[in-house]
């Protein structure tokens, strides 16, 4: 199973959140709804788990555990035969344990990750391009905007000055 399996989309209103379960983090990497998942996806034997499910998984507690993202882990907890309650220090409980957002954003990116739910494809998203945001400029939205069109390939005639001029006209 992997994530373009699945074809649901994906809950804008996860973008209000701070903070995401270890489960919840994960499928989000991998591009997949939590809400339908989550209560699941570690019950089900590793070969129905969503593609890279584990690595994903592994990758944010080993970051969690060096400290290269902020959140918390936390240990199973159980009550013995007496009643008390303990912890089994060899399982995390992955639906209490959690991961910042913007650390696992910034996580994501320092390992080479520019694409997914947590970065939107949507021009509007970005400061430099929302004409809402306080510091935007139109011309250097343009001028961006350009650029990024700019097609390295093609045989039209002109100097990629004269090119990107008409674009801009």
């Amino acid at each position: 199973m992997n994530g373009s399996d699945l074809d649901n989309a994906i809950s804008p209103w996860w973008r209000l959140a701070d903070t995401l379960s270890i489960i919840e983090a994960t499928l989000l990497v991998l591009g997949i709804e939590p809400q339908a998942f989550a209560n699941d996806v570690e019950h089900n034997n590793e070969a129905n788990q969503p593609d890279g499910y584990r690595a994903v998984k592994a990758g944010i507690i080993a970051g969690l555990r060096n400290e290269a993202l902020h959140g918390s882990l936390r240990y199973v907890e159980y009550t013995d035969t007496g009643g008390n309650w303990n912890q089994d220090e060899t399982k995390y409980d992955l639906h209490t344990s959690f991961v910042e957002v913007a650390s696992l954003i910034g996580w994501l990116r320092s390992r080479g990750f520019s694409k997914g739910y947590f970065f939107s494809e949507d021009p509007e998203q970005r400061g430099l391009k929302d004409a809402n945001h306080p510091r935007y400029a139109p011309k250097l939205a343009a001028a961006v905007e350009a650029w990024e069109s700019y097609d390295e390939e093609s045989t039209a005639p002109g100097t990629a000055k004269q090119k990107l001029a008409k674009w801009l006209r």
